[in-house]
């Protein structure tokens, strides 16, 4: 009797032990435990895929956006064409208006445009006028056909840059690409070489001066601007001219507005009255001393 007692005593024991043992370590076995309350999801740590762009990456601006042909480019933000004091620079490279009487330099910016630029030379050329384009390297590689029917009818070619980003506000390396994009291209698609250049927005630093002057450009700015990238009626983008222009004065204007275009023959008509023939930048600069934009010429 004494050891089967004992013999119990040892089972219910081991019993007890089993029983409690997972409930005392936070165990609950499905054999004993009715428990309906749903075990909580697996965390699950996903991996990159081996494209996916680091944090902080994704959505960054290229500093060159791809130009798809066909696909037409919007044309720069309006309101920013400013041709602004210089900061502490050497600016002998820089002109806003020429010594010179009885002429006054005539240019667009922004172009080339899909047929606008040839409607733009027709007007020019029904006026026997002949003006600068200053040109994005971009448009040039997506419309070579226009950019050579400029000169095809005796005007020039400059460069305002290869996607007209803000030059002021990058590195010199990045200037001097950006420059060298543009003359080559020009020279890829024309033939011709790169003698003129204007920043975007009128904007510039000492190292954009100094890459220009490094690749033999002329920096041109202007004088008179009618600010026609507000797109205000023909009659007014004219009587804007008229109040600012003098002899040798650099005048801005802008591609692929349909009011500038209308302006040209009045505008180009009134300017003769007034003794003033519309040539290229390059005749200016040509024949007689440019004036230096710390000369204090009047205009923005």
């Amino acid at each position: 009797m004494y050891w089967r007692s004992l013999r119990v005593m040892a089972g219910l024991l081991v019993f007890i032990s089993i029983f409690f043992y997972p409930l005392s370590s936070g165990i609950q076995p499905r054999s004993f435990i009715n428990d309906k309350t749903p075990s909580p999801p697996p965390v699950v740590v996903k991996q990159p895929a081996l494209n996916e762009s680091p944090p902080g990456e994704a959505g960054k601006e290229s500093r060159e956006a791809p130009v798809h042909p066909g696909k037409p480019l919007p044309p720069p933000p309006p309101g920013q064409a400013l041709a602004v004091e210089p900061s502490p620079a050497d600016t002998s490279q820089l002109i806003k208006q020429v010594d010179i009487q009885g002429k006054v330099g005539l240019s667009f910016d922004d172009g080339p445009y899909s047929e606008m630029t040839g409607q733009y030379l027709k007007a020019l050329q029904k006026c026997n006028v002949r003006a600068t384009f200053f040109m994005i390297g971009q448009r040039i590689r997506l419309y070579p056909g226009e950019a050579r029917k400029v000169i095809e009818l005796g005007s020039e070619i400059g460069s305002h840059s290869w996607r007209h980003a803000r030059l002021d506000k990058l590195e010199r390396e990045e200037i001097a690409k950006d420059l060298r994009s543009v003359a080559q291209q020009v020279y890829e698609s024309l033939g011709d070489e790169i003698g003129l250049f204007r920043p975007p927005y009128g904007r510039y630093s000492e190292n954009v001066i100094e890459v220009a002057r490094e690749l033999n450009q002329q920096v041109v700015l202007w004088n008179v601007d009618p600010r026609d990238w507000e797109n205000p009626p023909p009659e007014e983008i004219v009587s804007r001219v008229l109040s600012q222009v003098k002899p040798g004065s650099i005048i801005i204007l802008h591609e692929g507005r349909k009011n500038t275009l209308q302006a040209l023959p009045e505008m180009i008509q009134k300017l003769r009255e007034r003794g003033l023939e519309p040539v290229p930048v390059s005749e200016l600069l040509d024949r007689e001393e440019a004036l230096p934009a710390a000369a204090g010429a009047d205009g923005p």
